[in-house]
């Protein structure tokens, strides 16, 4: 395997224009449906860009149906301020070309940057979105959290006079940053703040219209 640095980027133009326009709509996540044609049949795949803070940022990519498959990729980039990611998938790679049904024809591999490009081809119909809730995002980009049926949000839990807690705990921060973002949960873990989540069942649930923010939050942009 070449080192990263000496790998060839994929730039991705309409999704870069797709996070611009999201971006300028208040939103910081761009959220779209797009399809590949491999294995001698149409797949569609959910995407998510998260680009909430600093880059690099990240983008899931996972495939719809019955064969599970999902891979994030870093976000970076370039001189000329658009965005770039690495089309190598490591372990990802085989499992997609099983999902795929590609493979074993004995044929030079699967070039894996086109799973990128049609992805960043399906970008130029994403809508700009100023907050996308938990519950539309991809079920991959909910998953392995703690407490996954519970991604409605319901409030903040501050902790900063409370001696037996430091702050929240590594899960509630992983739940945070793929739920509200990393910018969000830098903030919680810094100023010591948990978010609290709940079923769609829950008499409090209340409707959020925005992204909800914590205690003593500015907003950088």
């Amino acid at each position: 395997m070449p080192p990263e640095r000496n790998r060839p980027m994929t730039d991705l133009p309409q999704l870069t224009q797709a996070l611009w326009r999201t971006k300028r709509a208040g939103g910081h996540r761009v959220l779209y449906r797009f399809t590949l044609d491999a294995g001698g049949r149409t797949h569609e795949l959910d995407s998510v860009l998260a680009a909430e803070g600093e880059p690099p940022w990240t983008l899931l990519i996972a495939l719809i149906g019955p064969h599970h498959w999902a891979h994030t990729y870093n976000i970076t980039i370039s001189r000329g301020g658009g965005l770039r990611a690495d089309a190598f998938l490591a372990a990802d790679y085989s499992r997609l070309l099983e999902a795929l049904n590609i493979g074993g024809s004995g044929t030079r591999p699967w070039p894996a940057s086109l799973l990128l490009e049609a992805a960043d081809h399906g970008a130029s119909k994403a809508r700009p979105r100023t907050w996308i809730p938990p519950n539309e995002l991809p079920k991959a980009a909910r998953t392995n959290i703690e407490e996954e049926d519970k991604i409605y949000f319901l409030r903040w839990q501050p902790w900063e006079n409370d001696p037996l807690r430091d702050g929240p705990s590594p899960k509630n921060y992983d739940k945070t940053r793929k739920l509200l973002g990393k910018d969000i949960a830098d903030h919680c873990r810094t100023h010591h703040i948990s978010s609290c989540w709940t079923t769609p069942d829950n008499p409090k649930l209340k409707h959020c219209e925005h992204r909800p923010l914590p205690p003593g939050w500015e907003d950088p942009h």
